[in-house]
């Protein structure tokens, strides 16, 4: 139709997809459904830059009040962030929803059903659905198949849930996060002789500020609250 907004629909395989300020908003308000579970654990990875597996099976007995404890992740090692409050409306509304005293994960969303929520928001063509089962197979992952169900529509371009940690930690650095910060965010190792030997503050302080600032952020960049980083580097000659 004329004058509609067309989309790049291939799919980016290159490790540097990270969403604009646009898109965020986008993402932000494609996912408001409160009950959705699937949707909100999206939001949640934003918000905490957790991977997609670490945050789908995140369990209730490694969540307090507002921090949360995965006792071992990915690179083995245990994995402790405090919750900003963006986080812990998510995870209260979770708590809400179940019944009784919640066990087990809060979340219970495998990343590969992650990622095909974040393609049916894409409205990703039949043939790019059917590469990426093929791909799960040859891999050797089990295939579970879903009925199709009404999800809000994102207008942008191609992306992955892990891209949305690759989001949450660039954006981060944009507003203006320390790397050492962002690698106690990201479970990052060390690295160089002084982190590695030298330095033992954990940055836990600094890291609950910086979420908190991440969380505010992307709530109030949906809003239309505050004024966009990228035009205002742009209007500067920085990159963002």
């Amino acid at each position: 139709a004329a004058g509609q907004l067309k989309i790049d629909r291939r799919v980016e395989h290159a490790r540097d997809r990270v969403l604009t300020e646009s898109e965020i908003v986008a993402f932000w308000r494609a996912t408001a459904g409160p009950q959705d579970h699937i949707a909100q654990c999206l939001r949640f990875i934003l918000l905490t830059a957790l991977r997609a597996g670490e945050a789908g099976s995140l369990e209730w007995q490694w969540v307090e009040s507002d921090r949360f404890t995965i006792p071992k992740t990915k690179n083995g090692r245990a994995h402790s962030l405090p919750l900003s409050a963006q986080a812990r409306t998510i995870i209260e509304t979770r708590r809400s929803d179940a019944s009784g005293t919640p066990m087990g994960p809060v979340f219970d969303v495998r990343s590969d059903v992650l990622g095909q929520r974040v393609r049916d928001m894409l409205g990703l063509s039949k043939k790019d659905q059917t590469k990426r089962k093929r791909e799960l197979s040859d891999a050797g992952a089990q295939i579970k198949e879903r009925k199709p169900r009404h999800v809000h529509r994102l207008e942008c371009r191609p992306f992955t849930p892990h891209d949305l940690r690759r989001t949450a930690l660039t954006t981060l650095a944009r507003l203006g996060c320390p790397l050492q910060v962002i690698q106690k965010i990201a479970n990052h190792a060390p690295s160089g002789v002084t982190q590695q030997v030298y330095l033992r503050h954990n940055f836990e302080i600094e890291a609950r500020e910086w979420l908190d600032k991440l969380g505010a952020y992307v709530d109030s960049l949906a809003s239309g609250k505050v004024a966009s980083l990228e035009e205002a580097r742009a209007k500067k000659g920085v990159a963002a």
